[in-house]
């Protein structure tokens, strides 16, 4: 009887064994298509696009916005996070690309600045999100300009809201220019006397002058260079004012780094800027 009891326990022991080893299989599988910042993974296209659905806690932190991005409309945004907060339910999909320098929004960044407000504001809140990844050889190659007009072709872009060519080699010219004076940041913006790429080809993509199909890479990005050159030979007051703790290290930045238009606050920035590109 002992040795029957011995038997039958060895079994179940046994059996609960093999479950364990089922388990732990199956949760192997289920993880082959799971990412720990994209979730799970539902599909793979032809075009290997792969489309996940994620929450928005895990992703939002990890992605930045595209720097060639149109520039954020503030008050849609607030309009957004406002259904948002009260629905929680946010439609259409996001599209991210994915290179070896990580993941950018190229389109939905509007509804990824609305998700983040939120979730600075509530440890609490989730929702999950349709993602589509496209990957790139890099966030400047023209196939992701091409994805760009893709997935934002239902919207009401207008042309220079698109991704330029023109434009963007500029900045590029500029950042190899000012090597640390340009950022590249998630947030697309910069502090102190820097500025980040994304803020850079905002002011550049509303300008008049940078849209004129007669006016070349070349002149244009002469513009530049003379405009940081006379903001070079302005006195501290004129850039910047009182003269303060904050004021002090942001100037001796702009000296050190030769780069003199990010002292500019937002609005005289684009005065400035409009002004002197447009005196031609």
């Amino acid at each position: 009887m002992d040795q029957t009891t011995d038997e039958m326990i060895s079994f179940m022991q046994r059996i609960s064994e093999l479950e364990d080893e089922v388990n732990y299989y199956k949760a192997l599988d289920s993880m082959k298509g799971y990412d720990s910042i994209l979730g799970k993974l539902l599909y793979t296209r032809p075009d290997e696009v792969r489309i996940y659905v994620s929450e928005a806690r895990r992703l939002i932190s990890n992605v930045s916005h595209w720097h060639f991005n149109r520039a954020l409309d503030e008050v849609h945004v607030d309009n957004l996070e406002k259904i948002i907060s009260e629905k929680n339910y946010l439609e259409g999909s996001i599209d991210l690309l994915e290179s070896k320098d990580g993941l950018c929004v190229v389109n939905g960044q509007h509804r990824v600045e609305a998700l983040k407000r939120i979730l600075i504001k509530d440890d609490t809140f989730k929702h999950d999100l349709i993602v589509n990844v496209h990957p790139v050889e890099s966030f400047d190659c023209e196939r992701a300009n091409e994805i760009f007009r893709a997935t934002n072709n239902i919207k009401n872009v207008e042309t220079r809201d698109k991704p330029q060519g023109k434009i963007q080699n500029i900045c590029k010219r500029i950042k190899d220019r000012y090597p640390q004076a340009i950022t590249e940041n998630k947030s697309g913006k910069a502090n102190l006397h820097r500025m980040d790429l994304k803020e850079l080809y905002n002011i550049l993509q509303y300008n008049d002058e940078c849209n004129n199909p007669n006016k070349t890479e070349d002149q244009l990005f002469q513009k530049f260079i003379d405009l940081n050159t006379k903001l070079s030979n302005t006195s501290y007051k004129e850039l910047l004012g009182r003269q303060t703790e904050k004021k002090d290290k942001m100037y001796d930045g702009a000296c050190r780094e030769n780069f003199y238009f990010g002292l500019l606050k937002d609005t005289k920035r684009n005065i400035e800027f409009a002004k002197h590109f447009n005196d031609c």
